[in-house]
């Protein structure tokens, strides 16, 4: 899946962005609306990792969702 796609269907990956990062709230998922870069930033903050790592994460959860 391309990042356009996510970005397109945020509002029905949300739930899963905040299965996989509970850490998040409601409001930053809302905040983020698909933004990859947002979604990093918030990753780097409350998970206190760095910028390589939560394109990792962010990479290997794009991976698991579907093509369609």
């Amino acid at each position: 899946m391309k990042w356009d796609e996510v970005r397109n269907r945020w509002n029905q990956l949300k739930g899963d962005v905040k299965k996989t990062w509970e850490k998040l709230t409601d409001e930053d998922i809302e905040q983020i609306a698909g933004d990859r870069a947002e979604l990093e930033r918030r990753l780097c903050r409350y998970y206190n990792i760095d910028a390589g790592r939560a394109r990792e994460q962010v990479d290997a959860w794009k991976r698991r969702r579907p093509q369609s």
